[in-house]
């Protein structure tokens, strides 16, 4: 163990560390549950700064910050009755504020930032005012716009593609996909499932989720559902995507592997012999010689709907 940070306690109260940490230029960026948030020397855990706004109302950090252009970006207001958000721009270089907006309810997830615009969903309780999806200017704090859920929790941070903001919503049970310079609806589409802890990923044009128990993908421009999986058990984790494949955990116990059928391999019927020579088959035939060059299939996400786990 190179080295490490407690938060203190019980001076400040809570102490516990739900926050994923943002490392940037050797720095560690996190928040904690006793509504503080912290800037480390990543070599040595030495603190640099930390920042509170003294209201005692701030609330826990739950999850990770967002670093864009020397601005560290963070909601807050997460753990019970009382806490009412905040989201919160720091300069990421001493922790002055350079500004923070009132949202209204809990924030229990990650601030994104595409084009100077800041996107963040709230309601983790459903229980007050601020629920839905808010845009925030990035440099100002002003607000752009807010998709109202009305009452109903949204615990997923939304993926930003295409000028669409995606996300999923706790028991209406939709996913939707909202036009990013106004809030429109684009499309909404009805799961049948009413857990939304994933947050989305997107790749070859396809929305990769999970809710409840199923893993979904859906068309990235009209919401229609390609396919589904359902592993039974709460998908809490969201899906990472790399190598052609798609990766998701489960409340079971079991990390599942999805990807496109095997590929089937393309024959040429030749009767004379054949030579491969930096990629290019060369052969002979009627007097003619031939040149081929070497294909693999085309690669993307496959259509038909999983039968098992590892294929689909």
């Amino acid at each position: 163990m190179k080295w490490r940070f407690e938060v203190p306690w019980p001076s400040k109260g809570l102490h516990g560390v739900d926050s994923a940490p943002a490392v940037v230029n050797n720095r560690v960026y996190f928040g904690s549950w006793d509504g503080w948030f912290y800037c480390l020397d990543a070599n040595t855990g030495e603190l640099i700064w930390e920042y509170s706004d003294g209201s005692g109302a701030m609330g826990h950090v739950m999850e990770a910050p967002a670093f864009v252009n020397g601005i560290v970006y963070f909601g807050t207001g997460a753990g019970g009755i009382g806490y009412t958000g905040w989201v919160y721009a720091l300069d990421a270089d001493n922790g002055n504020l350079i500004w923070k907006f009132h949202i209204g309810d809990e924030i229990p997830t990650s601030p994104v930032v595409v084009d100077n615009v800041l996107y963040i969903g709230a309601g983790f309780m459903g229980h007050l005012s601020g629920d839905g999806v808010w845009a925030l200017d990035a440099r100002t704090g002003e607000l752009l716009w807010h998709f109202d859920t009305e009452n109903v929790m949204i615990t997923n941070s939304p993926v930003v593609v295409d000028g669409k903001v995606i996300f999923g919503s706790r028991y209406n049970n939709c996913i939707y996909a909202l036009d990013a310079r106004d809030g429109s609806v684009v499309w909404s589409t009805f799961i049948d499932e009413t857990w939304f802890y994933s947050s989305p990923a997107v790749a070859d044009g396809k929305v990769i989720i999970g809710a409840g128990s199923k893993l979904c993908m859906l068309n990235v421009e009209n919401g229609s559902i390609i396919w589904s999986y359902d592993t039974v058990n709460v998908i809490s984790s969201s899906p990472a995507v790399a190598y052609n494949r798609v990766y998701v955990g489960s409340t079971h116990g079991t990390l599942y592997c999805f990807g496109p059928p095997p590929e089937q391999p393309t024959s040429l019927q030749l009767d004379l012999p054949v030579i491969l020579i930096l990629g290019i088959l060369i052969c002979a035939a009627a007097g003619v010689m031939s040149f081929f060059r070497k294909r693999s299939a085309a690669k993307g996400f496959g259509v038909p709907p999983p039968k098992e786990p590892g294929t689909w």
